[in-house]
């Protein structure tokens, strides 16, 4: 096989597309992250294609799809480890244009949640992280955790009281901060 022009190598991506998102659906990839999984797979290949040679596309693509997997998979365990372990490090909070007093306050308030997060029983902490900030559905953490559907509903139920009251205090400081 002969080296392709970067027109060329999509075109030759294109028709391995259907295989490439069957097997990221296949590692459990969720449909929203699978196309820009998909794309960036699509990125590196025609990359690569247009200065080697792969004598076996469908394996090549494969094999790169299930290497992007495990790093995804990766990237969004760090992400859990966040909330879930003790590396606050990892923790970033957007800046948007706004005062500095704003930006401080929302981020007091978001490591105030947070450290309410990191307070509730570890299978109501992990419940919380996967569905609200990993964006799994009930299912999907119930076969992660290995529990079922119903288990999963009473821990984010508990959770979610247990955070209301938590959360009650500063949800009332700021009413009274904003009356001012």
């Amino acid at each position: 096989m002969d080296l392709v022009s970067l027109k060329e190598a999509f075109e030759e991506f294109w028709r391995y597309h259907g295989l490439i998102r069957r097997v990221l659906v296949r590692k459990g990839v969720r449909d929203s992250a699978a196309e820009d999984l998909v794309s960036r797979i699509g990125m590196r290949y025609a990359t690569h294609r247009c200065r080697h040679e792969v004598a076996n596309p469908a394996a090549y693509l494969t094999t790169m799809a299930n290497s992007t997997v495990a790093d995804y998979m990766r990237e969004q365990q760090r992400y859990a480890e966040v909330l879930i372990g003790d590396d606050w490090s990892a923790l970033t909070l957007p800046d948007h244009e706004r005062s500095a007093e704003d930006t401080v306050a929302e981020r007091i308030r978001n490591i105030e949640v947070l450290l309410k997060v990191k307070s509730l029983p570890v299978r109501q902490r992990e419940v919380i992280v996967l569905v609200y900030f990993l964006g799994l559905s009930l299912p999907e953490v119930a076969e992660q955790l290995g529990v079922t559907h119903d288990t999963v509903r009473r821990y984010r139920s508990r959770a979610l009281d247990t955070l209301r009251e938590l959360l009650q205090p500063l949800a009332s400081a700021e009413r009274e901060g904003g009356r001012r």
